[in-house]
């Protein structure tokens, strides 16, 4: 089989190393809540695929929508589990899935490429990255400038390796270790690392793509420029509002870096009401804001609340939110998305 063929392939089949590092994750990983990104008026949620172990699903529909007209993208090597990593931001596409010990790379994808991965032509058996071949003799696989790799996270699993004699497909997902990332420019990110209690924070910079090498080179902070005590020790995804970062866990609570304490930097609880589930997190780009729906099953009434310094909640009728014929999730995605439109949330245009 060709190297063409092989990678595309790929695009379907589940990466060998993925699914052998995080066999049986699924079920523990699965986040609980939908996410979705509104870029002006277009909605990106996204979705993974059943039957598809380890490959992002990116569902993009207009707004509004009484219907969705659904364009869907792929990416593959990510993890089993379903608390993905991803954001739109600086004019990228990023994604990351996997625990640490199973992961050492995330997706970025420039919004100018992203029609690269459109999963219709991949379908009918065309492979939209057989044209730049050509700029990538070794490896063949123009996929590899959309792959930045995380040496913290890289640098654990060699460690981990080395400490026990094992083989690479052997290495577990790390039980008591977990991270995220947050842009802060094109080229460049925050990686906040959590280690049982201790959440420490590593700056990456002046990202740049090696033709020579195929690789993505960065400039990584020599040690953490931020440490916090943390209250959790589970899988994890960042928000961030102004200066202020919310982290949302798992089981569904919000703590923030917000009021920060110099002397023990520590994380606060922001939302953390077990009698409030979360349901869904919808971020509007254009504004910057974050938005939270739960519900409040005594109440028999949902709620929506921006992620900002104040904790504020506005309940609604469960009936407000008008349904509209799409799959899932993007069914619940778009009526979310036309809720804050049409409360004046988020701005049409």
């Amino acid at each position: 089989m060709s190297t063409r063929e092989t990678r595309f392939w790929s695009l379907f089949l589940c990466s060998a190393l993925c699914f052998l590092a995080c066999r049986g994750s699924l079920a523990q990983e699965r986040a609980p809540f939908l996410t979705a990104i509104i870029d002006h008026d277009t909605l990106f949620v996204a979705h993974r695929a059943r039957g598809e172990a380890d490959a992002l699903h990116l569902l993009r529909t207009p707004l509004p929508s009484a219907e969705a007209k659904v364009t869907e993208f792929q990416t593959d090597g990510l993890s089993r589990q379903m608390m993905m990593r991803w954001r739109i931001s600086h004019g990228c596409v990023w994604a990351a899935g996997g625990a640490v010990g199973e992961t050492t790379s995330l997706w970025r994808i420039p919004r100018h490429d992203l029609e690269l991965f459109n999963f219709k032509p991949i379908s009918q058996g065309i492979d939209p990255f057989e044209p730049l071949e050509k700029q990538f003799p070794i490896s063949r696989d123009p996929r590899r400038a959309y792959q930045w790799w995380l040496d913290p996270l890289h640098d654990i699993l060699v460690d981990y390796i080395t400490r026990h004699n094992v083989r690479l497909i052997d290495v577990p997902a790390q039980k008591d270790q977990f991270f995220d990332f947050v842009p802060t420019s094109a080229d460049g990110l925050d990686l906040f690392l959590l280690k049982k209690n201790t959440l420490s924070v590593l700056e990456a910079r002046e990202g740049k793509f090696i033709q020579a090498e195929e690789n993505w080179r960065h400039k990584w902070s020599k040690k953490p420029v931020r440490t916090y005590h943390s209250p959790f020790c589970e899988p994890f995804m960042i928000y961030k509002a102004g200066d202020q970062h919310f982290f949302v866990t798992k089981s569904g609570n919000i703590y923030t870096d917000r009021p920060l304490d110099t002397k023990k930097p520590e994380l606060t609880p922001f939302l953390t009401d077990a009698t409030k589930p979360i349901e869904a997190i919808v971020t509007d780009i254009a504004s910057g804001k974050t938005f939270v729906f739960g519900s409040e099953p005594k109440l028999k009434h949902k709620y929506v609340c921006e992620l900002g310094p104040k904790l504020v909640l506005f309940y609604f009728d469960c009936q407000t939110i008008k349904p509209v014929k799409a799959r899932p999730p993007l069914d619940r995605a778009i009526g979310y998305a036309n809720f804050l439109k049409e409360t004046k949330r988020v701005k049409d245009k």
